[in-house]
């Protein structure tokens, strides 16, 4: 009986040591995959938070969503709403670290937008899913207009290029202006419009509604600031505006 129970002892101890192995390869793997990007496209989607994505038209309602980590929480009286848009530019790491710096941008999001509506990551991207690097901008209309910010947008871009910024080239750099909110469009065309004119030809950044905006990967999220010498388009110079 007490052979019996040694025994049992021992394979209880071996199989909480093999859980405990598996449970810590796991977790660095885990770790691994925001820096590596050598894996296999349905691989890196098994690992990918689906949660986050924001297909289609259900981007207009995200305030509704009470689950979600992105929900905008309704204002309370003397606050203010935030608004959003999305803003294809080329690289998206240098777009973000462009906007991140000015005054009444209360947040920023990297992502790809306006491609198939499905899940979608980097390598897919690269690939020629369809998507544009976009980068989703939150403001407070009260501290910065969208005027404002389609003033800086412009700044950082060449309008009248086809699929390409800087160096970068393929349709994944393509520029375009995606709102979700109609009542913004009015304004957006403004802004077009007298860029038009500035450039005496017609522009080739998208103006379209957002069909989808999937956001990338973690790794991808704030990138200059982890990585303060890596590349970007945009001159250095651009990112020290408000000094």
């Amino acid at each position: 009986m007490k052979k019996n129970r040694a025994v049992i002892f021992i394979i209880v101890v071996l199989a909480l040591i093999l859980i405990s192995a598996a449970f810590a390869y796991g977790k660095a793997k885990a770790d691994a995959a925001g820096s590596q990007t050598g894996k296999s496209y349905f691989d890196t989607l098994n690992d990918y938070d689906w949660s986050k994505t924001c297909p289609g038209a259900s981007c207009r309602n995200r305030n509704e969503e009470k689950s979600s980590e992105d929900t905008v929480k309704k204002p309370s009286e003397g606050e203010n709403e935030m608004q959003t848009i999305y803003l294809a530019g080329g690289c998206f790491w240098g777009v973000q670290k462009f906007f991140d710096q000015f005054d009444g941008v209360e947040s920023t999001e990297v992502g790809y937008a306006n491609g198939p509506d499905k899940p979608v990551n980097y390598q897919a991207v690269c690939g020629g899913s369809g998507h544009a690097e976009t980068v989703k901008v939150t403001y407070d209309e009260t501290r910065i207009s969208l005027t404002q910010l389609l003033e800086y947008y412009f700044m950082v871009i060449d309008p009248l290029s086809v699929n390409r910024q800087g160096n970068d080239i393929g349709i994944q750099y393509r520029t375009g202006i995606y709102y979700t909110d109609e009542a913004q469009l009015d304004e957006i065309e403004k802004a077009y419009e007298a860029e038009e004119a500035k450039a005496g030809a017609s522009l080739a950044v998208e103006l379209q509604p957002l069909q989808n905006f999937y956001p990338a990967e973690e790794y991808h999220q704030k990138y200059l600031d982890k990585n303060p010498g890596g590349y970007c388009h945009i001159p250095r110079s651009m990112f020290r505006l408000q000094e």
